[in-house]
C-alpha cells in the first residue's frame, strides 16, 4: 500500500521464505542471494513484522548477515519494532524501523516528483521566453546595421565579373605557358630515350657477371660474357681473343705503310723480270 500510494510506477518482485524457526536463517541468505542475481532491482527490504527476541533470532545468524554483506544490491533492513535491533541492522545499507518506513525510503514521493517537474517546467518556459526576446531584438539590430552599410551590389557585381575575368584570362595563359613546356621537356626525353636510340641501330652492352654497361674497350677481357641489348630484345655474346682487357692500352692508330721500293728498270725501259716487248 505504501509503495502504490507513494509511487504507483513501482514494480514489486516478492521472494517469500519463512522468517522465523530453525530453517529460516538460510532460506532467507537463499532469498537474498536470488534476488541480487537475478531479480534484477533497484533496491532489496529485507524484514518482518515484530515478534520476540527468539522469533527474530535468524536475523542475527551468521549466514544471513554475509547474505546481505555479500549483496550487490542496496539493502535495506526493516526487522520488527523501531525498538527491535538485530546484526542485519548493521550489515544492510540502510536500518528502517518499521517495513512500512523502509518503503518509503526504497521509493520517491509521485506528488514531490510532479511538484518539482511543474516547478522546473515553468522555470524552463520563461528562460525560453527571455531567451526568445532577446534574440530577436539582436537580429533586429543586426538587419538594421545591415540595412544601413549596405554596399551597392550592382558595383561589387561588376567587380566580381571583372576580377574573374582577369583570374581566367592568366589562368589560361599560364595553362598554355605550362603546355608549351611540358611539350618541350616531351621532345627531349624522347630525344634521349635510349629506347629511341636503340631503334637508329646501335645498341648496349654489359657485362652479363655484373649488369655494368661496357663504355670501354678496356672493360672487357677476353673470355667475358657480354649481353648485347638491341631495339627489339637481347643477344648473348662472349668475348673473343682480341680483347683488350683490364690494364691494357687501347693501341694506337695503324702505322703508315711503307712506300714500296721501286723496282729496277732495264735499259729498255721495262721493269726488271718482265719480257721486252717486240
Amino acid at each position: 500500500n505504501v509503495l502504490q500510494r507513494r509511487y504507483p510506477l513501482t514494480e514489486l518482485v516478492l521472494s517469500p521464505t519463512v522468517v522465523q524457526g530453525p530453517d529460516a536463517a538460510p532460506k532467507i541468505a537463499a532469498a537474498l542471494e536470488l534476488l541480487d542475481r537475478e531479480g534484477g532491482c533497484d533496491v532489496i527490504i529485507v524484514g518482518r513484522g515484530g515478534g520476540s527476541m527468539e522469533d527474530l533470532w535468524p536475523f542475527n545468524e551468521e549466514v544471513v548477515a554475509r547474505a546481505i554483506y555479500a549483496c550487490k544490491t542496496p539493502v535495506i533492513s526493516a526487522v520488527g519494532h523501531e525498538t527491535d535491533e538485530t546484526i542485519a541492522d548493521y550489515v544492510a545499507d540502510v536500518r528502517a524501523p518499521t517495513p512500512s518506513a523502509a518503503a518509503e525510503l526504497a521509493v520517491p514521493d509521485a506528488y514531490v516528483l510532479r511538484r518539482d517537474l511543474e516547478m522546473l517546467g515553468s522555470t524552463l518556459y520563461r528562460l525560453m521566453l527571455d531567451q526568445n526576446g532577446r534574440r530577436r531584438f539582436e537580429l533586429t539590430a543586426v538587419i538594421h546595421r545591415m540595412e544601413m552599410g549596405l554596399p551597392d551590389t550592382q558595383t561589387m557585381r561588376r567587380r566580381v565579373d571583372d576580377v574573374g575575368r582577369v583570374v581566367q584570362s592568366a589562368s589560361s595563359r599560364l595553362l598554355m605557358e605550362n603546355k608549351m613546356q611540358v611539350e618541350g621537356l616531351g621532345l627531349r626525353l624522347r630525344a634521349l630515350d635510349p629506347v629511341a636510340t636503340l631503334g637508329r641501330g646501335f645498341s648496349i652492352v654489359r657485362l652479363t657477371d655484373t649488369g655494368k654497361v661496357v663504355s670501354s674497350a678496356k672493360q672487357v677481357s677476353e673470355g667475358d660474357s657480354l649481353e648485347i641489348t638491341v631495339a627489339d630484345g637481347s643477344l648473348p655474346a662472349v668475348a673473343g681473343p682480341g680483347a683488350l682487357g683490364k690494364g691494357a692500352k687501347t693501341p694506337n692508330a695503324a702505322p703508315q705503310s711503307l712506300k714500296p721500293k721501286r723496282k729496277a728498270r732495264s735499259r729498255s725501259g721495262q721493269p726488271s723480270g718482265m719480257a721486252p716487248l717486240l
